[in-house]
């Protein structure tokens, strides 16, 4: 691995969390960690890549991000 970081490792990071929560219950104090580490992971992407901004599945921005 580099000594950089690019918004593709956090992307990445994302993704484990994201799959890694997925198996846990719903309730479960891990799963709800694990989420809050995929959230900061994904804000870090962001400050990196600012071009990809979330937006929602129809195209249109969502309501929390100013476009």
């Amino acid at each position: 691995m580099s000594d950089t970081v690019d918004a593709a490792y956090f992307r990445e990071k994302v993704r484990i969390c994201l799959r890694l929560a997925e198996g846990l219950p719903w309730n479960s104090p891990a799963r709800y960690q694990i989420l809050l580490m995929a959230e900061d992971f994904q804000l870090r992407e962001l400050e990196l890549d600012p071009v990809s901004l979330p937006t929602s599945r129809d195209g249109y921005c969502d309501s929390a991000i100013k476009c």
